[in-house]
């Protein structure tokens, strides 16, 4: 896949959780906003295994760092 679509689809499942981008070299470094962790993945992917990793993520860190009443980003499944 090429890294400029990989970038895109990144920037757009993680600006909606509080995620910016702050900077990239090797890999993407995410920086939240609130709590000021980061979040690394690689700049190059062959697998779309990587967009559930990083959404898997975020969803473990809205739960551990983020107050419960503000922690209506997280999606939850049903079923």
């Amino acid at each position: 896949m090429n890294t400029k679509k990989h970038k895109k689809i990144l920037i757009k499942l993680l600006t909606p959780h509080g995620w910016e981008l702050h900077r990239e070299s090797n890999h993407f470094v995410f920086c939240h906003k609130v709590t000021n962790r980061k979040l690394v993945t690689q700049k190059s992917t062959n697998c779309r295994r990587v967009y559930k990793d990083v959404m898997s993520c975020v969803r473990k860190h809205d739960a551990k760092y983020l107050p419960k009443n503000d922690n209506t980003n997280t999606e939850k499944r049903v079923g």
